[in-house]
């Protein structure tokens, strides 16, 4: 599971050709030890294509000059291998995500994922949440803010009991 940035490192974990040996040592192929049955993110910048002209010099200092084609969209996009090769996904993002930079993506990268992934895609939006407060919230003892926790839960059972069908 990862959230914001940590979300960005999960897909480029699933997605880049950097990582295949990782991935495939840990797939669901009938190996014995660790099974790697699904994969969350919690409203990760999956592009930048709408970014603040000031974080430019950033993101070209972590993906260098082709950003566009190793964000997780661009990677998404040139791993259709990679993709249609990973587990179940939950995409999850919040009603007050900014939409420049975290809602716009999340939905780019679904439809391109649904697209390549079909079903072993899922998207959940959390109603009335922040870009923190899913994560900060689980474990707080409140319902309404613990919709993350409760998601991600269920999510997690149903893969379970898909494994065991």
């Amino acid at each position: 599971m990862g959230n914001s940035v940590d979300g960005v490192n999960l897909a480029t974990f699933m997605l880049s050709p950097l990582f295949k040996g990782v991935r495939d040592s840990v797939s669901l192929e009938g190996k014995p030890g660790i099974r790697w049955s699904g994969a969350i993110t919690v409203a990760p910048p999956f592009h930048y294509n709408r970014v603040m002209e000031q974080r430019c010099n950033l993101l070209k200092a972590y993906y260098g000059d082709r950003v566009q084609e190793h964000c997780a969209l661009g990677l998404l996009k040139a791993s259709l291998e990679a993709a249609q090769g990973s587990p179940k996904v939950l995409v999850m993002y919040t009603t007050l995500d900014p939409e420049d930079d975290i809602i716009k993506p999340n939905l780019d990268f679904t439809e391109e994922g649904r697209e390549i992934a079909g079903e072993s895609l899922d998207f959940k939006l959390l109603d009335g949440h922040n870009h923190l407060n899913p994560v900060l919230a689980i474990g707080i003892g409140k319902s309404a803010q613990e919709v993350c926790g409760n998601m991600v839960a269920e999510w997690m059972a149903q893969i379970e009991a898909e494994m065991t069908t």
